[in-house]
């Protein structure tokens, strides 16, 4: 009778708290595609203003909330890849560049014309994210040489940049390495908070609270072991909470171990009990000063989460690679293959 009382009382339990919890109902609004590019990079700077960048030399801006996108100059007629993007006020863009040589551009005027702010000719050098504290100071991260992830760093808004010294960067293991799937591989917040995470042999986060000066390292049940597995994403809501994606691009619908989540800063990180449906790319923080919840997608799907990353439920099976949400918190845009950008309502059931 006290077992059957117990599981009656834990039954009602979770019935109730699941009524407690918001339930949405999401709509996808498709802005742009032309069947061709990939968008990796994405930024939403506000509700009516978002840049995308990715392959073929493309770079897409909106001023209107996506009534219209027009392609803006870059920085020269080379088929660069732009695996992430940024905007600093109304003018600044930074764009940061695939391939070799390495190289992070700055523009002024609003692409008009552009400044080579760094350019690193080593072969190894790769960046796979930039993010930025406040319109001056950023930091971006790039596969490791001489078996140390290289780092730089920027204190007037990237218009040029410069390497975090040697003995400050944090040491990388055999084949431990980042993704540039979605330009959201490292994420800051507040004063001098910032984790960035590495996938391959090893799926860890690093993670300063000193602007970079000092790293410290914690590890992930995210799935790792392959080069194609590893930490794809990492988002922070403050300096304790947080969620991190990622999988195998090699198995895009695989759940195994893609989702993961932490409350005391990324010193530790448990697994999503209920994961994302497959393999995700970008994760991103909504909050709008109501509603508040973390949004995942990946080729395979979009899904969300309300408890902090601990359980997912699946919105649809149409993926993007990148998500990011304006700083209203509520405005949430999304890019992929085919040149896609969608963008992404939502409103309580």
């Amino acid at each position: 009778m006290f077992r059957l009382s117990v599981f009656i009382f834990i039954a009602f339990l979770s019935c109730t708290t699941e009524k407690l919890l918001p339930q949405y109902k999401f709509e996808f609004h498709s802005q742009y595609s032309d069947s061709v590019t990939s968008l990796r990079g994405l930024y939403a700077f506000n509700d009516e203003i978002c840049i995308a960048g990715g392959s073929g030399n493309k770079l897409l801006l909106t001023p209107d909330g996506g009534n219209k996108w027009v392609q803006i100059q870059t920085p020269s007629d080379e088929n660069y890849d732009f695996r992430d993007v940024h905007l600093i006020g109304d003018t600044r863009i930074l764009l940061m560049a695939a391939g070799q040589p390495a190289r992070l551009f700055y523009s002024d005027d609003l692409g008009k014309s552009y400044n080579v702010s760094y350019e690193n000719q080593n072969p190894a050098v790769f960046f796979n994210s930039m993010t930025f504290w406040n319109g001056n100071t950023g930091i971006a991260f790039s596969d490791p040489i001489d078996d140390k992830f290289l780092l730089v760093e920027t204190n007037n808004g990237g218009a040029s940049w410069h390497e975090i010294d040697y003995g400050r960067r944090p040491a990388n293991e055999m084949n431990e390495a980042g993704f540039a799937a979605s330009g959201s591989m490292i994420t800051t917040y507040g004063d001098g908070y910032v984790w960035f995470g590495t996938g391959g042999s090893v799926a860890r986060i690093f993670y300063s609270n000193d602007y970079g000066s000092n790293w410290r390292m914690s590890s992930t049940p995210i799935l790792h072991g392959e080069s194609s597995q590893g930490i794809f994403s990492v988002s922070f809501k403050d300096s304790l909470n947080g969620v991190i994606v990622g999988g195998d691009y090699n198995q895009l619908n695989l759940r195994d171990s893609s989702a993961a989540w932490t409350n005391d800063g990324g010193k530790t990180w448990q697994l999503s009990e209920v994961l994302p449906f497959g393999f995700r790319s970008c994760v991103a923080y909504v909050n709008d000063g109501i509603d508040e919840f973390y949004v995942a997608t990946g080729p395979s799907g979009t899904d969300y989460s309300i408890d902090d990353g601990k359980n997912w439920v699946h919105i649809d099976s149409l993926g993007f690679h990148s998500v990011s949400v304006a700083n209203d918190g509520k405005t949430i845009w999304l890019s992929g293959s085919e040149g896609r950008i969608s963008k992404l309502s939502f409103h309580r059931k």
